[in-house]
């Protein structure tokens, strides 16, 4: 069974000033958006006082939570939701989760509606990292803490606390691995998640960097938006075929999803074991295709605990405790040799 790297956050339930949630945002090259005059910061802060003051008061089995996913239609998704189910069903509180589909305009509507609600704290996958700040906006007008899972947001105005896996190291782990499985040397495709957001920009980021400064004789000729999609990874990976043939060594897929796409392209093509193949999330499904050595190596990102985690630190800031403002869940390489480490 996958191992679930979970922290559970030791929760006081006492009546106290908000006093947690306004920490210094992480440092970003780009700019915020918007910035509102003092008076009206002023009058948000001190609505955010008297909400979080007022929320601190509750029992959890009273408290309301939503979650603004980006998208249910990978596994991994799934897995932070059930996740962050989990936790709010062991605490009693009352769980709302609304899927944007992966459109950022739908993300900020639902985001109203859950204020609306009056929810005690929202959680978000942002489906964009620079499109979807107003949810940020929107949260600390209203007074509700907002806490990010999985993917951040692009700009100084962050939410109250992250809880994540960094992106870089996931891409040094897949991209390190590939290299290993062919020799150090080669031409590779890079087939990419949903354009701006947080996790596909660091990933591409970070496999370039590594490759520059460690891997000179291994070459990105070609990359591609792959959208997370199993079956858009495929297609993509079949055109790659007709293209450049036994030219590629090999693929990083920026998810399993796609790192499956690209598996099962190559399989039908009779080429499987010519071009290696790494991915992240380490999906259920990914087990058969690291045993037969379709997929040369995986990246465990630990969804679950992600969700698991935020609950607890949202809970925390309704109750004016200090949280760190980020929260990192490392990933683990998974290979053929320790993969029954991570699966019944």
């Amino acid at each position: 069974m996958k191992k679930v790297l979970v922290v559970v956050l030791a929760l006081v339930l006492v009546v106290t000033a908000f006093a947690g949630c306004s920490q210094a945002p992480a440092e970003s090259s780009a700019p915020a958006e918007s910035s509102a005059p003092a008076e009206s910061a002023s009058a948000e802060a001190s609505q955010a006082v008297e909400s979080a003051s007022a929320a601190a008061g509750k029992d959890p089995s009273e408290m309301s939570f939503g979650y603004l996913v980006q998208t249910q239609t990978t596994e991994f998704m799934l897995s932070i939701a059930e996740g962050i189910q989990t936790r709010c069903d062991e605490l009693g509180i009352s769980l709302t989760v609304n899927d944007a589909d992966g459109d950022p305009s739908t993300q900020i509507s639902q985001c109203e509606s859950m204020i609306a609600q009056q929810m005690d704290a929202i959680i978000v996958t942002p489906v964009d990292a620079q499109a979807c700040v107003p949810i940020i906006e929107k949260c600390n007008a209203a007074g509700i803490p907002v806490i990010g899972v999985c993917t951040t947001f692009e700009g100084d105005l962050q939410p109250d606390a992250f809880v994540g896996s960094d992106d870089n190291q996931s891409a040094e782990l897949a991209v390190t691995a590939l290299a290993d499985a062919i020799g150090g040397k080669g031409k590779i495709g890079m087939i990419r998640g949903i354009a701006g957001q947080s996790s596909e920009v660091i990933r591409g980021d970070a496999a370039k960097k590594l490759l520059e400064e460690k891997y000179p004789d291994i070459e990105i000729i070609v990359e591609d938006i792959g959208n997370w999609s199993r079956d858009e990874a495929m297609t993509i990976m079949e055109n790659w075929l007709n293209t450049y043939g036994e030219e590629l060594a090999g693929v990083f897929a920026q998810n399993d999803e796609m790192a499956i796409g690209a598996c099962n392209a190559i399989e039908n093509a009779g080429m499987t074991g010519k071009i290696q193949v790494t991915g992240i999330d380490l999906v259920d499904d990914a087990k058969e295709y690291l045993a037969d050595g379709r997929l040369a190596a995986d990246v465990f990102q630990d969804g679950y605990g992600q969700g698991y985690q935020s609950v607890d630190v949202a809970l925390a800031l309704i109750n004016g405790e200090q949280v760190e403002k980020e929260t990192w869940i490392p990933f683990e390489l998974v290979t053929k040799d320790n993969m029954d480490e991570y699966f019944n």
